[in-house]
C-alpha cells in the first residue's frame, strides 16, 4: 500500500474503495489503474451548523464561538455559520437539548454526522468497485458461543468473487491450524490477512455476528496487530434478508442458515450439503486432532460453505445490488450500507450541500410516558366488503404514491408551514351547529395537505398541513431525481441485449434506484433518522388516505362497487374491464386535477393505473388473499402467469413447511376453478393421514422464529389473575440453547418442534433434538391443519371444515399414543354433519380452539 498526498483541489473528482476515521485523521483508501490500493489522509472534521442570522439575533455568540477552546476555526457556508469543534463528544455536545445553543432557541444542524460522512458529503467523491471475497471459518466447537474470544480458529477458505483471468477459475485460498499453540494460530491468521489485502470486501454467513468478532478477538489473542477498519466486513446473510423480504416461498424465509439458503436459492445444491453432512459444526475440533483425511475434510467443508456463498451471490447478485445503492448514496456497502437509515441519509446530505441547506440534528428517540416511542397515523386497509370465492375483480393501483405525494404536496422539512383548517372553526353557541361554516381559503404560493393536526398546549384542532409551492423541496427535488435516474436506465436497458453486461449493468442501476426512491418515505417515517418528523410523515399517510377515498366516492358516482382498499389500490366488481380502464382514464383526467387544484396544489404527480384484473380471487380478509390474473399491466394472462398471493402461510417463514404446502395445494385448486366438495375433503384427508400415521421429516414441522431483542430483555409477565404468563416457545428453547453454549443474540433464529403437547407447559424442543418423535395430535390440529382450514372456510362456509381438525383423542393418557397415532388415527365420516362453527380468527396462525368435537 502506498501513501497519496491530500493536496488536490477542492472540485476534482476521486473515488473511494473504503474510508475510516481514526484520531485526528480520515484514511481513504482507493485502488490505482495498476490495482494497487493507495491510502490518502485527510483531516478529520467534527461539524456542526448554525444559521447565519443567529449572530445578528444574539450579538455576543460570534464572540463566545471565538473564544472557546472547543472550538478549531468556524465560517460562513451560505445561509449557515460552520462550526469545526476539537472533538466528535464537544460537536455532539454543542448540541445538547440543555446546552448553550439550544436553551437559548438557536437550533444545530448535523452535529452528530461523523468525520467520514462528513467527507463523504461535502467532497465531489464516488464510491469505487471494490475487489470482493466470500470467507468461512471453522472454530473450536468445545468453546460454548458465550465465550466467543476463547474460540480457536482452525482452519479458513476464501473464494474470489472475480475470475482469475490467467486461470478462468475463481480462486480458492485456504489455511488450517498446524499445532495447537498461540504461536501457529497467529501464523494462521497472518496467512489468512495476507490473503485479504488482495481484496477489499469480506463477506461472511452471518459474519456479524460470528466470523468477524472471532477474527478480531482472536487476533488480540495471539498478539497480531490488524487495522480492521481497512476492510468493508459484509454480513452477507443479512443482506440476502434485507433484500429478499419479498420472496414469493417461505422457504427462503423460515431458516437463514447457509445450507437451507444455498438448498432453496441453488437447489443443485442439496447433494453436496448430504455428501459433507457428517461436518454439522458440533465436531470440527474432533476433525482437526484426528488429523489427514478429516482434517482434510474439514477444510474441504469449509471451502464448500465459501463456494456456497459466491453461488448464492450469482444467483441473486444482491451483493451487486448493495454496490449500485452504495454508488447512488454515497455509502461504502459494508453491512450498515445496507440500512436504508443510512443509504438515504447519505443521499440527502449530499443533496442538501448541492442546495445549501443543512438538516437537523439526531437525538435518541424519546419515550412517551407509557414508555414507547413517537408513532404516527400510518395509511388505511379497509376491511373487505365480500369474502369468498370472487370472480372478475378489478384492481386499480396508485403508481408510486408515496413518492408521488411528496412531489405533488412539495412535501419536505424546508417547505412544511403551518396547520390549516378548510373551514372556520371559530367557537359559536351550540343552536348555530346546524350552520355550515364558511369554507377558508388556502394561503397564497402554498397547498394544503389533508391531515388532522392537535397543536401542544392550546389542544387546537386543524385538518391539514400547509406545504409552500415553490421552490421545490429537497426531499421531492430528490425523489423527483431519483424517479429521472431509473427511467433512465430502464431506457437503457431496452438498447442492449439482455443478459449482456450492458444490459446487467443497467438493471443493477435501475434496480438500486427503485429501491432508494421506495426508501425514502420508510427513512422519512422512521424514529432513527434526522429526516423524521410525525407532522410531514402523517401528511403523506393521510394524503394517501383521502386519495383512496375520494377514488372510492368517485367510482360510486359511476357505479363502480369497490368492495377493498389496501394503501395505494383498490378492488372493485360489478364493471366491464372497458368501463373499468375509462373509470382510471377519468380519475386521471379530470378526478385528480380538480381535487388537487382545490388543494392549492401547482404539481400533479398522481398517477392512478389499471394495474390488473382477477378472473378469481380467494378473499380471507384484510392483506389475506389469492388471485389468478385475467391480465397483468396490459398482458393477458397465459398458463405459466404465477398467482398473486399476499399474507397468507404460504408466504411466511415461521410456518411449519407441510403447513406450507398443503395450503399451498389447497390454493392452486381453487384458482384452478374447482368446486367438487369431496375432492377437496379427500385431500384433507390425505394430509391428515400423513402427519397422523406416517413419516414425518424435521423439515416439515421445524418452526423458526428470530429473536427481536436480546435474550435477558424477554421477561416473564403477569396475566390478569396473576398468575405467570408463559414465554414464547422460541424464547424457550433459547434459553435451553444458551445453557448448551450456542448462538442466542438478537436477530437469530430459533429452529424448533413441538416435542409433547399433552404436558403443561408444552413441552419444546430445539431442532438439534431431533429423532423422529412428536406430537402428532398438536401438529395436525395447530400446525398443519388450521391455515388450510381457514381458506376452506372462507371459500366454502356452507361445508363444516372444522370437523377434520380434532385429532387428539378427548381423554388422552399423558403421553399416550403421542408419537405413533397408529389405531388412535380415527376416520372422519364426511356424511355426518354438526352445527356448523365459525373458523378461526383469519389473522392468527394455528391454535386449537378448544372444546369437545365428536370424532366419526
Amino acid at each position: 500500500m502506498r501513501t497519496r498526498s491530500s493536496s488536490r483541489a477542492k472540485t476534482e473528482k476521486r473515488a473511494y474503495v473504503n474510508a475510516f476515521w481514526a484520531g485526528q485523521q480520515v484514511v481513504l483508501l482507493s485502488r490505482d489503474e495498476q490495482g494497487e490500493l493507495v491510502r490518502e489522509l485527510v483531516p478529520a472534521e467534527h461539524t456542526s451548523f448554525i444559521r447565519k442570522d443567529e449572530f445578528d439575533k444574539h450579538p455576543q455568540l460570534r464572540g463566545q464561538i471565538e473564544q472557546s477552546h472547543n472550538v478549531q476555526g468556524w465560517r460562513f457556508d451560505g445561509e449557515f455559520v460552520r462550526i469545526n469543534w476539537k472533538s466528535r463528544e464537544v460537536s455532539i455536545r454543542s448540541a445538547d437539548k440543555k446546552g448553550y445553543f439550544v436553551s437559548n432557541g438557536i437550533d444545530v444542524f448535523e452535529a452528530d454526522v461523523d468525520p467520514v460522512r462528513r467527507f463523504l458529503t461535502d467532497n465531489p467523491v464516488t464510491i469505487q468497485k471494490p475487489r470482493r471475497c466470500y470467507l468461512d471459518l471453522e472454530t473450536d466447537d468445545r468453546v460454548s458461543f458465550a465465550e466467543l474470544p476463547k474460540m480457536k480458529v482452525l482452519c479458513w477458505s476464501v473464494v474470489s468473487h472475480d475470475v482469475d483471468p490467467s486461470t478462468g477459475q475463481h480462486s480458492v485460498f485456504s489455511g488450517v491450524l498446524k499445532a495447537e499453540t498461540l504461536e501457529s494460530e497467529k501464523e494462521l491468521l497472518r496467512e489468512l490477512f495476507a490473503v485479504l489485502r488482495q481484496f477489499d470486501q469480506v463477506c461472511a454467513w452471518n459474519g456479524d455476528r460470528f466470523d468477524f468478532k472471532v477474527l478480531e478477538h482472536r487476533c488480540n489473542a495471539v498478539g497480531l496487530a490488524v487495522e480492521h477498519r481497512r476492510w468493508l466486513w459484509c454480513d452477507q446473510m443479512l443482506v440476502f434478508e434485507r433484500f429478499n423480504a419479498g420472496a414469493e416461498s417461505g422457504d427462503e424465509k423460515q431458516k437463514t442458515s447457509l445450507g437451507a439458503v444455498a438448498a432453496a436459492v441453488i437447489g443443485e445444491e442439496e447433494k453436496k450439503l448430504v455428501k459433507l453432512g457428517e461436518v454439522d459444526g458440533k465436531r470440527t475440533y474432533a476433525m482437526w486432532v484426528m488429523g489427514g483425511e478429516e482434517r482434510a475434510k474439514l477444510v474441504e467443508y469449509c471451502i464448500d460453505d465459501t463456494q456456497k456463498q459466491r453461488k448464492i451471490e450469482e444467483k441473486t447478485g444482491y451483493l451487486d445490488l448493495l454496490f449500485a445503492v452504495a454508488e447512488v448514496t454515497h455509502t461504502f456497502p459494508d453491512t450498515r450500507g445496507a440500512d436504508p437509515v443510512r443509504f438515504v441519509e447519505g443521499y440527502l446530505l449530499k443533496r442538501g450541500v448541492e442546495r445549501g441547506y443543512r438538516f437537523p440534528t439526531w437525538y435518541e428517540p424519546e419515550l412517551d410516558e407509557d414508555g414507547k416511542r413517537e408513532k404516527f397515523r400510518g395509511a388505511v386497509v379497509l376491511e373487505p366488503t365480500k369474502t369468498g370465492i370472487l370472480r372478475d375483480v378489478h384492481v386499480a393501483d396508485f403508481s408510486g404514491m408515496y413518492p408521488s405525494i411528496i412531489i405533488t404536496w412539495n412535501m419536505s422539512l424546508d417547505t412544511m408551514g403551518e396547520p390549516w383548517n378548510s373551514e372556520d372553526n371559530t367557537p359559536r353557541p351550540s343552536y348555530l351547529a346546524h350552520v355550515p361554516r364558511n369554507a377558508n381559503t388556502i394561503p397564497e404560493g402554498y397547498c394544503a395537505a389533508p391531515n388532522i393536526i392537535v397543536t401542544p398546549y392550546t389542544l387546537t384542532s386543524y385538518d391539514h398541513l400547509l406545504f409552500k409551492n415553490e421552490p421545490q423541496g429537497i426531499l421531492p427535488a430528490a425523489v423527483s431525481d431519483i424517479i429521472a435516474l431509473r427511467a433512465y436506465w430502464n431506457d437503457e436497458k431496452k438498447k442492449h441485449p439482455p443478459g449482456s453486461p450492458a444490459w446487467h449493468d443497467a438493471n443493477r442501476r435501475s434496480a438500486a434506484f427503485k429501491i432508494v426512491a421506495n426508501s425514502f418515505y420508510g427513512v422519512m417515517g422512521s424514529v432513527w433518522s434526522r429526516f423524521f418528523d410525525k407532522r410531514l410523515a402523517e401528511s403523506v399517510t393521510q394524503a394517501g388516505v383521502w386519495l383512496i377515498e375520494q377514488t372510492i366516492q368517485g367510482g360510486e358516482r359511476h357505479g363502480i362497487r369497490t368492495i377493498y382498499g389496501d394503501t395505494d389500490s383498490t378492488f372493485s366488481m360489478g364493471v366491464t374491464e372497458e368501463r373499468f380502464a375509462q373509470f382510471v382514464q377519468w380519475c386521471n383526467d379530470e378526478l385528480y386535477p380538480s381535487l388537487l387544484k382545490e388543494k392549492g396544489c401547482t404539481r400533479n404527480r398522481i398517477s392512478l393505473a389499471y394495474e390488473k384484473a382477477f378472473d378469481i380471487l380467494v378473499m380471507l380478509g384484510k392483506k389475506r388473499y389469492a388471485g389468478r390474473y385475467s391480465h397483468y399491466k396490459g398482458k393477458r394472462a397465459d398458463a405459466s402467469s404465477k398467482p398473486e398471493i399476499k399474507g397468507l402461510e404460504f408466504k411466511r417463514g415461521d410456518v411449519a413447511r407441510l403447513a406450507r404446502r398443503m395450503q399451498e395445494e389447497f390454493i392452486d385448486m381453487l384458482l384452478d376453478g374447482r368446486t367438487d366438495i369431496a375432492e377437496y375433503e379427500a385431500v384433507v384427508m390425505r394430509y391428515r393421514k400423513q402427519v397422523l400415521e406416517e413419516g414425518i421429516e424435521l423439515a416439515d414441522l421445524l418452526m423458526s422464529k428470530g429473536l427481536s431483542r436480546n435474550l435477558r430483555d424477554y421477561i416473564v409477565k403477569k396475566k390478569a389473575d396473576g398468575m405467570d404468563a408463559a414465554l414464547p416457545p422460541h424464547v424457550v428453547v433459547a434459553k435451553e440453547l444458551r445453557k448448551r453454549g450456542r448462538d442466542v443474540g438478537q436477530g437469530i433464529k430459533i429452529e424448533y418442534f413441538v416435542k409433547d403437547a399433552s404436558t403443561s407447559p408444552v413441552t419444546y424442543a430445539p431442532a438439534e433434538d431431533w429423532n423422529g418423535e412428536f406430537d402428532r395430535y398438536h401438529a395436525w390440529e395447530n400446525q398443519v391443519y388450521p391455515p388450510t382450514e381457514r381458506v376452506l372456510a372462507c371459500a366454502f362456509p356452507g361445508n363444516d371444515w372444522h370437523r377434520f381438525e380434532r385429532a387428539r383423542p378427548a381423554k388422552q393418557a399423558k403421553g399416550v399414543g403421542l408419537f405413533d397415532a397408529g389405531t388412535m388415527a380415527v376416520q372422519v365420516n364426511s356424511s355426518t354433519r354438526r352445527t356448523h362453527r365459525k373458523a378461526k380468527s383469519s389473522s392468527g396462525s394455528g391454535g386449537s380452539s378448544g372444546g369437545q368435537h365428536s370424532l366419526f
